[in-house]
This record gives structure tokens, C-alpha cells and sequence, in this order.
């Protein structure tokens, strides 16, 4: 029943009690309306049969049978009197109506016995037995007509109660009801249209139009709240696109996702890397005598070219010290071709420095070396990507023996290539803290690139912007 809705809860209940209630009042009716005309039947046959008395002594005194039958008859002859026997002592005369039989055939019926009496003398007795059916029937009756009487009352009682129910119950929950779904889709609500109701719901409607605009008020700072945040989170999106390109340019992408996987980078040896080293020429001395804005304006153009040619040639600059420029291939970036590769990347990079026009004079020394090396990133509070090794060091000291314009290769780097036509023999030189060398000048004649790749290169280092102002300059 909980599941049922309130006004078919109410009319169940309230047509339970009704049943209930009216079956009880006629049960209690019925006992008390029976017992009370039982009596008054008892006292009915009870005067009747005083009378039958008087009226029997002069007919029994006389022994006249014909009109004491008569007499009995007569007096039997209402629906109540069952059956009548009659016993006078004078000659032992004993009468019964209507037959002998009217016991045996009628059981459990009521009697009353009514002495015959004259003066002080007993003529004998009448017997009169009578039953209440007339009355049980007369009730029966009654409770019939009474049950569909109040059957008609009580159906047009529930007619009423629903008709009441919808007009002061049911239309005033829909309405707020229908509050409820404006508010849900945001539509202003009639705060007015309560006025109607009555207390209780007028006090439900009260009570809601407060809700709602508390309700309305919190999502209105939510709202705010929310812009805010989403504010606030694309800010630090922003911020972290910045990062992520900031240190990706930092370090390599396997590194950095070995960072966030593991959180810590182990070193990894990487074997037949070609490797270029490159220093400028008297750079302590230019450095000594150029305004130092106009000097790094020069040098960032230059390392900017270097880089441009480095993704060019998918070698991977490693780091910058002072002038020194340091890169490799096939290493963080996969490149099977890693020893024309860097050879093509040191041509180029003699080439624009050639391009280039400048208030100083750049030339630079190259050295091209292919070994071992160990990567991986140093530092704990602040990391940096680096490589270590044998082949780094050798790769240096090829580079002190260059000359100015030059690409000096070692013998490894001279063996690992299939363009020996295009190297100059140098024969041996002597290594500071190794053994001597042989070593070979790279020729322009492997590489020329185009004048007009160059300057391309050279005008896209001039035109880039910085990472830092890119990504941090104040808004």
C-alpha cells in the first residue's frame, strides 16, 4: 500500500474503517433491537394469556369443549403463538392447538404458562409456546435496508471526499509540483500563486519558494565559483603547456617519460654515435672587446641555425658551453645513416657561417668522432640531459686539432663511412694524454648544400622567437 499514492492510501483506509464502523453499529443494533423485542413479545404473550385465562374459566367451569376450542383458536390466530395446550383438572381434560404433533414439529420454541384460576381455585393451566422468527426476520430486514442505506451514503461521501481531495489536495501538489520542474529547468516560479492554497500547503509552497532562491543563489555562486576555477585551471594549463615545452626541449622525450613512469632515469650506453664537437675561433679575445648584448645576439643566432640543421639532419644538439656546441646522432632520436648524417650537418654548418653577414668575424673549428658513449641525466636538484664517455673526450680533442673552417675526423669516424673519396689524410697527429691519431679533413665536395637552403636557415634563426619570451614573457 505504502507504494499506492496518498489518496488512494486515504480511500482505502477510510472505506475500511466506514465498513468496519457501519458492520460493528448494526451487529451491536441488531443484538440490542432482538433482545429488547424479545422482551416486549414476552410481555405481549404474557397479557395476551392473562386474557386467554379469564376468557377460558366460565367455558372450563362448565365443561364446555366446544367453546374452549373456540376460545383457543381464536387466541391463537397471531403469527407469534406457535402452539397452545391446554390441561383442566375438572374430569382430566386435556386440549392442544392446533394438533398433539405441534411440539415434536416445532422445536425450540418459547413457552408461557398461564394457571387458570377461579377465586382461589385451580382449574387447570395454559400452556401457550410461541417463537421470535418474526422478529429475527423484521431484523434481517432492517439490516438489509440500513447496509445499503449507508452504502449509499458512504459511496456518496467518498464521491465527495475524492472531488474535495482533488481541488484542495491534488491541484495544489501539482502546482508545486510544477514549481519543482521550472526551477529544475531554470524558469522563474509565481511566488504569488501560493496565496491560494490552504495553510498547509500555502506553508509548502512558502517553504519551497525559500529553497529555491537559496537554491538559486548557490548555483549562482557555483557558477561564478566554476568560471573561476575554469579560469584558473586554463591558467595552469597554460603554464603547464609551457612547461612541457620548456622541458622538452630540455630533454629528450624517452627521458622524460621514463621520469614519469619510473621517476628516475637510468643511464644507458649507446654504441657507434656520431659525434660533433665545435668551438669557435678567438672567441676569448672577441668576447673581450664586442658589447656583450651584441655578442650573445650573435651567438644565439648561430646556435639557433646549428639547431635548425641539427632536426634537419635528425641529429640531437646535447648542450652549449660558451662557444662550444656539442650534438650526436642516433641516440635519442633513431638514425641508422648517423655517420653521413652528421658529416652533412657539419658542412652545413661551415656553409652558414659563410652565408651569414655579420659585424664579427665567426669561423669555428669541427670534429667528427664515432664511439661509445653513456647518456643520462645528472643532477638531483636540478637535471640535466648529458653524455659522458670515451668518444665525448676523443671527440674534443679532434676538435683542438682543427683548423679554422674546418671538419677534422678521426680515423674511427673515417672508417665508419662509404665515402672515403671525399676525405683529405692528414697522416698522424698527436692526441694530448693518447696516443697519435691519424686523422682526416671532411671535403666540401661530399656536401654542397643549396644557397638558398641556407638562407632560408639563416633567415628563420633571425626571425625565431625565443622559447622563453615565447612561453614566459609578461603578458
Amino acid at each position: 500500500m505504502l507504494k499506492l499514492p496518498i489518496i488512494v492510501q486515504m480511500f482505502v483506509i477510510f472505506l475500511i474503517s466506514s465498513v468496519f464502523l457501519v458492520g460493528i453499529s448494526t451487529y451491536v443494533y441488531s443484538i440490542k433491537s432482538y433482545e429488547y423485542q424479545r422482551s416486549e413479545l414476552s410481555v405481549k404473550i404474557a397479557t395476551a394469556s392473562v386474557r386467554l385465562s379469564r376468557a377460558l374459566i366460565k367455558p372450563a367451569s362448565e365443561k364446555n369443549l366446544e367453546a374452549v376450542r373456540n376460545i383457543i383458536s381464536a387466541f391463537a390466530g397471531t403469527p407469534e403463538v406457535i402452539c397452545v395446550n391446554l390441561a383442566l383438572r375438572v374430569g382430566n381434560v386435556k386440549e392442544s392447538w392446533p394438533n398433539e404433533e405441534c411440539l415434536s414439529e416445532n422445536p425450540n420454541l418459547m413457552m408461557h404458562d398461564q394457571p387458570l384460576r377461579r377465586g382461589s381455585r385451580v382449574l387447570g393451566s395454559a400452556k401457550v409456546f410461541f417463537t421470535d422468527e418474526l422478529i429475527k426476520k423484521n431484523i434481517d430486514v432492517f439490516l438489509i435496508y440500513t447496509f445499503i442505506g449507508l452504502s449509499v451514503v458512504l459511496l456518496i461521501l467518498l464521491m465527495i471526499m475524492l472531488l474535495a481531495q482533488r481541488v484542495l489536495v491534488t491541484s495544489p501538489i501539482n502546482k508545486i509540483i510544477g514549481k519543482m520542474r521550472s526551477f529544475k529547468v531554470g524558469e522563474m516560479i509565481d511566488i504569488a500563486d501560493s496565496e491560494k492554497y490552504a495553510p498547509e500547503f500555502k506553508k509548502i509552497s512558502s517553504e519551497f519558494d525559500v529553497l529555491a532562491d537559496e537554491l538559486n543563489n548557490q548555483a549562482n555562486e557555483i557558477l561564478n565559483k566554476n568560471e573561476l576555477l575554469e579560469a584558473q585551471n586554463q591558467k595552469i594549463q597554460d603554464e603547464k603547456s609551457k612547461l612541457e615545452i620548456l622541458i622538452k626541449n630540455i630533454l629528450p622525450t624517452a627521458t622524460i617519460g621514463e621520469l614519469r613512469a619510473k621517476g628516475t632515469v637510468e643511464p644507458k650506453k649507446f654504441e657507434n654515435v656520431g659525434i660533433l664537437m665545435l668551438d669557435f675561433v678567438g672567441f676569448t679575445e672577441m668576447s673581450a672587446r664586442t658589447e656583450q648584448n651584441l655578442l650573445f645576439d650573435e651567438l644565439n643566432e648561430m646556435f639557433t641555425c646549428f639547431d635548425f640543421l641539427a632536426e634537419r639532419h635528425k641529429c640531437e644538439r646535447i648542450k652549449t658551453i660558451g662557444d662550444a656546441y656539442l650534438a650526436v646522432a642516433n641516440v635519442n632520436i633513431e638514425n641508422k645513416s648517423q655517420i653521413e648524417s652528421i658529416a652533412k650537418f657539419a658542412l652545413d654548418i661551415i656553409a652558414v657561417l659563410e652565408a651569414r653577414e655579420t659585424q664579427l668575424d665567426w669561423k669555428c673549428r669541427i670534429g667528427l668522432h664515432v664511439g661509445d658513449i653513456v647518456a643520462g641525466v645528472v643532477g638531483k636538484t636540478k637535471i640535466l640531459f648529458d653524455v659522458f664517455g670515451d668518444g665525448i673526450n676523443t671527440a674534443s680533442r679532434i676538435e683542438g686539432l682543427s683548423r679554422p673552417m674546418k671538419i677534422n675526423c678521426s680515423k674511427d669516424f673515417y672508417s665508419a663511412s662509404d665515402f672515403h673519396d671525399h676525405f683529405e689524410a692528414r697522416g698522424k697527429l698527436e692526441i694530448k694524454g693518447k696516443n697519435s691519431m691519424e686523422m682526416f679533413f671532411l671535403k666540401n665536395s661530399f656536401h654542397q648544400p643549396k644557397a638558398e637552403e641556407i638562407e632560408e636557415i639563416v633567415n628563420s634563426a633571425k626571425l625565431a622567437e625565443s622559447l622563453i619570451e615565447k612561453n614566459f614573457a609578461a603578458e
